[in-house]
């Protein structure tokens, strides 16, 4: 684990902390206790810091808050403040899961939630935009550092977001490749929210890494019909534990949800 060095608190500027050595983190060549150079580049990119009291709180396990001290934001930071659950899949969804996406996220922003997914092509953008097209509210969290928004088909979108939703990255300017990067994403949205609703995803998906988040992190894990019908066998383990909720009708969400 790194180093963490909290800098000194000073009434104009932002409190920062120092990043130090490779961990889950990531190498990053900026040293963010330079206060000039860190506020230059949230200047820049107009970004905010999201407290790190908030995102302490948000994790039962110390080392997985200490990955997230810097969480950059753009966009409406009160929406932090809504009541969130994430709505996930595969990249390369079928008619079916399309439409169940869809849905799902319709009664999601009917009950008042907002939609938090990862900006990918595929089930994340349907969430998105499903929420977007309602009126609803979304947050799109980052891998990718927020001023390199991937992937570079969904810009628009995320500049939609930017306006409409808020933009989050857990990842420093520097930290451009790694493979840390998408699994710290998954559990920030796992952390984040009440709940994940993984609607389609494959035998080897990445979203495997968030479920396993969200029971970590003692979040509710719902499992839409189709991909509980799947023989995949991370799907049956969660079911067969208990860990993971088959929603049989998409409105069957509305039973676990306030």
């Amino acid at each position: 684990m790194a180093n963490l060095v909290k800098s000194k608190k000073r009434t104009s500027e932002p409190l920062l902390f120092n990043f130090r050595g490779n961990s889950e983190i990531g190498k990053t060549d900026l040293d963010v206790g330079k206060v000039s150079e860190f506020d230059s580049y949230l200047k820049e990119h107009k970004l905010s810091l999201l407290d790190p009291n908030l995102i302490g709180d948000l994790f039962k396990i110390e080392k997985n808050a200490k990955s997230f001290l810097t969480v950059f934001a753009k966009g409406d930071l009160s929406l932090m403040k809504m009541p969130l659950i994430s709505v996930v899949g595969t990249r390369t969804p079928t008619e079916e899961g399309k439409k169940m996406a869809a849905a799902i996220t319709r009664i999601l922003v009917r009950k008042g939630y907002c939609i938090v997914s990862g900006l990918a092509t595929g089930i994340d953008t349907i969430a998105h935009t499903t929420a977007l097209e309602m009126g609803g509210k979304t947050i799109a969290v980052l891998g990718t550092p927020i001023h390199k928004i991937y992937p570079k088909e969904n810009i628009e979108l995320a500049k939609e977001i930017i306006v409409k939703g808020l933009l989050l990255s857990p990842s420093l300017p520097t930290e451009l490749k790694g493979r840390h990067l998408f699994p710290r994403r998954n559990r920030l949205m796992a952390a984040m929210t009440i709940g994940t609703v993984v609607v389609e995803a494959g035998e080897t998906s990445g979203v495997i890494h968030q479920a396993k988040e969200a029971v970590i992190h003692h979040r509710k894990l719902f499992f839409s019909s189709m991909l509980a019908n799947q023989n995949f066998q991370w799907v049956q383990s969660f079911l067969n534990s208990g860990d993971a909720i088959k929603l049989t009708r998409t409105t069957d969400i509305e039973k676990y949800i306030a």
